[in-house]
């Protein structure tokens, strides 16, 4: 029965790759109610043929449980492994560091180990204890290693399209500010897209960068990149651990339809204080961490802010350019069971330009925008058993963009004035109670209730205008402020190795309620992974998500903005149901291999109207904006990796098709996605010559991505040009390539790091303008920069 559930879910991802996108309707393409029937049906199935176990177990076993914590700073060690050496019996901490391990009986032998420190050994004498464990880092290693996410084999089984991020790969990577950077590093996966020169946004699975949850101490932030995307919000010297979910979502994460990047931070040393410095050709930064009261409470602090207003130095242009961001975390242990933590971020950007003079005629630009988020989470061990986690918190996005146009003319007719303070912003209040059972060490369950109040500003501004001929205006225009509120239930349950299948069998059920309209959904989530050899896994799932809100894009100024609006009666959730097809080899403990294939459909997709001024014309929503859009995306992702060694790094491949619909755009007709590349080969490499030098290199090849280009002209009656174009991103930018090379020297006194970017000079394609060029038109072919070289040094205090 299992082998035939299996096949025939193999068979509908192949059957569904080949399905013409042209259907009136997504839901054609695939009975999405039978193959959530399914899941339910092999979940009874499942828990039917394991009851038996799952009983002897609740009666014979014997629990440890507890935390796995740095013996010289306090922190958790998140992946550490819990083995008993008898009756081989193995348990992982949780991103809390807390493990819950059974065991049949006494005596027993437990072995504690996490890469980068030394293993502990322990002989209980109870049939149940609390057991917390204290690992000290092993000299062999590098400092920054220790924390870089190891997880035992047995934890990744179930787990399909997921990639873990270590900390010493991405320490080392090369960037353009010499600050290793989250999302730079994950861009070089499979399945998600180059984005391109100055863009750190990530576009997963045919998916847009608004359809990507962002978790920061389980707190959710909107919009993650510095002015231009050059680089992330995250500060590297304060990630503990990250995860990138691309597909094969637990049902504890919802919200969005693409990919989920789940961040924890570092809860600062509790026994001594550490400072660190770094300085930068572009920003400087400061981290300081330590304890308050020894073992007791700690704190961690980092700050970023630019140095040098550096796009001035490049652009004739007046530029006014600045940012910063902070986080800080208080951290108190209130006994063995119980841990609380306060989580703070903020981060804000300013841009701007001026030209020409007050007296005469003078043009201003400014545009600020950035995340507020805090949180307050309480950790508990109710019983060895059973694990808590509760989080009430806040988060904020503003967008704030100011226009000043004047022309003193000394004839009054012919005076000009234009000021739009324009403001949007979106903000949400959120409570989560998250449950951790462990059944037995091979089945947990996971449950728990998300509660979230969005409030919305879409956009409101202050507009004063005076033209020759017109009455002046002045007032307040905008769209209406509204609120929605989520709750949200999961239940999630994950076995291994039971008549030799893993998976994770969950359930996301689902209310948006906002002004008189409610949403239900219930989100079926299945991942199911079958061991045809004790290191070859076939892998499978099904996912479907739903996103509470809606994301408009503009550009204005040569600037790109977003503009986040609630569901409406005719734009409700956008919904998402993605099936994947996979196989993985980990020969040892050094190299993983993966293939996986997808197929994505996405529905009730809104994006603004062509031609329509967001933040100026403020029409009704359906003069706003396009609505029932559908969405198609299907791939084949080649990944190798080696995780041990003095080299490691990945190879990673990428063939997807992803295509949009509207049927007010292009005539009807599918157009390819805006970040649709055909083709895309990332490879990163890290090579440690010592512990003290380190060399990075990455190299991206990929197809250039859509394009609005003109491809016939002719004169109309006023001897002006008329361009025709072949279709809605009917064309594509030429290919793109670049190799970056960072290089990590560490000394007793400070760290330098040195990296060249776009090492060979590649002009990649930033945008394409049409100028006039003797009478005629000239298309010409605009990049953001060609070689740069980055400098900083970091020192410890």
């Amino acid at each position: 029965m299992i082998c035939r559930i299996m096949s025939k879910l193999a068979v509908g991802i192949v059957l569904n790759t080949n399905q013409n996108h042209s259907r009136p309707k997504i839901k054609q393409f695939l009975p999405f109610t039978s193959l959530s029937r399914g899941a339910i049906n092999f979940c009874i199935l499942l828990l039917f043929l394991s009851a038996p176990s799952l009983l002897y177990a609740q009666k014979k076993a014997l629990v440890l449980s507890g935390k796995v914590l740095d013996k010289k700073t306090g922190e958790a060690l998140i992946g550490a492994t819990v083995y008993e050496e008898v009756s081989r019996a193995g348990a992982t901490t949780n991103a809390q560091g807390y493990y819950s391990l059974k065991f049949p009986s006494l005596p027993a032998r437990i072995s504690v180990s996490f890469m980068g420190y030394g293993s502990q050994q322990f002989v209980p004498d109870s049939a149940s204890a609390i057991k917390n464990f204290y690992l000290s880092p092993s000299d062999k290693q590098l400092d920054e290693i220790v924390v870089s996410g190891s997880v035992s084999k047995s934890v990744q089984k179930a787990q399909v399209s997921s990639f873990m991020v270590r900390k010493d790969e991405l320490l080392t990577m090369p960037s353009l500010a010499s600050e290793s950077d989250l999302n730079l590093y994950l861009q070089m996966t499979p399945g998600v897209s180059c984005a391109g020169d100055g863009n750190s946004n990530l576009y997963v699975r045919g998916g847009g960068h608004d359809q990507n949850l962002f978790l920061l101490d389980n707190m959710p932030l909107f919009h993650v990149s510095h002015f231009g995307g050059f680089f992330s919000t995250f500060n590297t010297d304060m990630i503990n651990s990250a995860t990138l979910y691309k597909g094969g979502f637990p049902a504890r994460h919802g919200g969005r339809l693409s990919s989920v990047v789940d961040v924890h931070t570092y809860d600062g040393d509790l026994y001594d204080f550490n400072g660190k410095a770094t300085i930068g050709l572009m920003f400087c930064k400061v981290a300081l961490n330590g304890p308050i009261t020894k073992g007791k409470l700690s704190y961690n602090v980092s700050v970023r802010k630019n140095l040098l207003n550096y796009l001035d130095l490049f652009s004739d242009a007046n530029i006014d350019f600045s940012f910063y961001d902070a986080n800080i975390k208080l951290n108190a242990v209130l006994s063995d069971k119980d841990k609380l933590s306060i989580s703070f971020y903020n981060g804000n950007d300013l841009f701007g330009f001026h030209e020409g003079n007050d007296s005469v005629s003078y043009a201003k630009n400014r545009m600020s925008w950035g995340n507020l988020a805090t949180s307050v989470r309480y950790n508990r061990i109710f019983t060895p058993s059973l694990f808590g986690n509760f989080i009430l918190g806040h988060s904020t996005y503003h967008f704030n963009e100011y226009k000043l146009v004047k022309y003193n003319s000394r004839s009054e007719e012919e005076r000009i004035y234009y000021e739009n303070d324009f403001k949007s912003d979106i903000s949400c209040e959120f409570a989560k109670a998250h449950f951790e059972y462990t059944l037995r060490n091979n089945v947990r369950l996971f449950a728990g209730y998300e509660f979230n109040w969005y409030r919305y500003t879409p956009g409101n501004a202050h507009i004063i205008q005076q033209y020759p001929g017109t009455k002046k205006t002045d007032g307040n225009f905008g769209y209406q402020g509204t609120y929605s509120i989520e709750n949200n239930l999961f239940g999630e349950l994950i076995f291994d190795n039971i008549y030799g299948f893993s998976g994770n069998i969950g359930v996301r059920p689902s209310l948006l309620t906002i002004s008189d309209k409610t949403f239900f959904s219930l989100q079926p989530r299945l991942s199911l992974s079958y061991a045809l050899l004790n290191d070859l896994q076939l892998k499978a799932s099904y996912t479907k998500m739903n996103q509470a809100f809606h994301v408009l894009t503009s550009t204005s100024s040569g600037f790109s903005s977003d503009y986040r609006i609630p569901v409406l009666k005719n734009a409700p959730p956008s919904v998402s149901d993605q099936l994947v097809l996979g196989i993985e080899y980990k020969p040892g403990t050094a190299y993983e291999f993966s293939a996986e294939v997808y197929t994505k459909f996405m529905d009730n997709l809104v994006m603004k109207k062509p031609g329509v001024r967001y933040t100026s014309d403020y029409d009704s929503w359906e003069k706003t904006i396009e609505t029932g859009g559908q969405g198609l995306s299907k791939g084949l992702e080649l990944l190798a990796r080696k995780v041990q060694g003095k080299f490691t790094g990945w190879v990673g491949f990428t063939w997807q098709n992803s295509t949009r619909r509207f049927a007010n755009i292009n005539n009807g007709d599918v157009f390819p996605f805006d970040y649709d590349r055909t083709y895309e080969l990332n490879w990163y490499g890290q090579y440690a010559f010592s512990d003290n030098v380190s060399l990075g290199v990455t190299w991206t090849y990929a197809t250039g991505i859509p394009a609005n280009i003109p491809e016939w002209r002719y004169s109309d009656i006023n001897d002006d040009f008329v361009f025709l174009y072949n279709g809605y991103n009917s064309s594509r930018q030429k290919d793109y390539h670049r190799l970056d090379i960072g290089l990590t020297l560490k000394g007793d006194r400070g760290d330098w790091n040195i990296s060249v970017i776009n090492a060979y000079a590649r002009k990649n394609t930033y945008y394409y303008e049409v100028v006039m060029d003797n009478n005629q038109p000239k298309l010409n072919d605009k990049s953001l920069f060609t070689i740069i070289p980055t400098l900083s040094y970091s020192f410890k205090f």
